[in-house]
Parts: C-alpha cells; sequence; structure tokens
C-alpha cells in the first residue's frame, strides 16, 4: 500500500486523468451496449447524442452529456409495403413484437429528405395532413433505474483499473 501510495504521489496529476478519460470511454460504449440490450437503437445513434467533455491537468473532471430529441420510428427496423393494409409495423424493444401502427406509412420528409414512418391525421381523408412518428428519447432511455446502476458500476470499475494501469505505466516509463 505504500508503495502504491509513493508512486502515486510522485507520478503527478497525468495518471489519473488519463484514467478519467479512459474510464470516460468505456462508460460510453458500456452505457451504449446496455440501452441497446432494452432498446432496438444502433450503436452510432446513442453515441451522437452524448457530449464528453475530458478530464484535463488543468480540471479532473469527466462528463457525459446526452442530448436528444425523440426518436424517428424509422430507426427502430420499420417495414411497410404498399400491399400492406393495415399500416407500418415497427420493433422498438430488442426481443419484443412488432407492432402495427394503423395508417401508418415510410416516406420521405420534404424538407429533410430523410425517411421517416408518418401517419394521417384523419385516415377516412387521404388529403389529409400528415405527421411523423417518433418515440423515446435518448436521454429517456439514458435515465432508466438500470441503466444508471450500470454506468455507475461500469465507470467505477474502468477507472479503479485504469487507474492502476497508468501507474504501472508511468513507473516504468520514469525507469
Amino acid at each position: 500500500m505504500a508503495d502504491f501510495r509513493a508512486s502515486a504521489e510522485s507520478a503527478g496529476d497525468k495518471p489519473i486523468y488519463r484514467a478519467l478519460n479512459r474510464a470516460l470511454d468505456q462508460t460510453a460504449t458500456g452505457s451504449s451496449r446496455e440501452i441497446r440490450k432494452v432498446y432496438n437503437l444502433k450503436h452510432r445513434a446513442l453515441l451522437a447524442a452524448m457530449t464528453k467533455k475530458r478530464a484535463s491537468s488543468a480540471s479532473l473532471i469527466a462528463t457525459i452529456e446526452v442530448r436528444g430529441k425523440p426518436i424517428p420510428l424509422i430507426e427502430f427496423d420499420a417495414r411497410w409495403t404498399r400491399a400492406t393494409p393495415i399500416g407500418a409495423s415497427v420493433r422498438v424493444k430488442v426481443g419484443g413484437p412488432r407492432r402495427r401502427i394503423r395508417g401508418a406509412f415510410i416516406g420521405v420528409h420534404g424538407h429533410t429528405g430523410a425517411r421517416q414512418v408518418f401517419v394521417r391525421k384523419d385516415l377516412a381523408d387521404p388529403r389529409s395532413e400528415i405527421k411523423s412518428l417518433r418515440s423515446i428519447s435518448i436521454p429517456q432511455a439514458f435515465a432508466a433505474r438500470a441503466v444508471i446502476e450500470v454506468i455507475k458500476q461500469i465507470a467505477s470499475e474502468s477507472f479503479s483499473r485504469n487507474y492502476a494501469q497508468q501507474l504501472k505505466f508511468m513507473k516504468h516509463e520514469r525507469l
């Protein structure tokens, strides 16, 4: 224990912020894995919603900020053909059933050019206004208790492991 403290004091802040930054990356990946166990989302969509603020020698704080609007249903494996009389179907949860949305169809958004799932406000009127359908937002997925507990556990374990590895590296670097 004394050897550990002595090497930590002589190494300065460098191993701390290195370990914090590696723990930050591992926490982001681990939280994405945990959310993708529940929701049928892509890893790139989850990482795009995260903003990482890395630690430095001036500031020994590393944070992940998650922002995002409700996710378009097209991201949840949406399917539709003109021959389908009921409407489009989506699978929001992994292993869950496909949910059919009455009167929904997949089209291209006029302003953005992105494919989305739409539904008419008045199903009886074929000229009525259409609206894009959305689901949960990524911050809501992160706010689940199970996800928060896993994030805390991953962050704690990865920081401890990375800090010990960085101290060991710094000790060998000085020799």
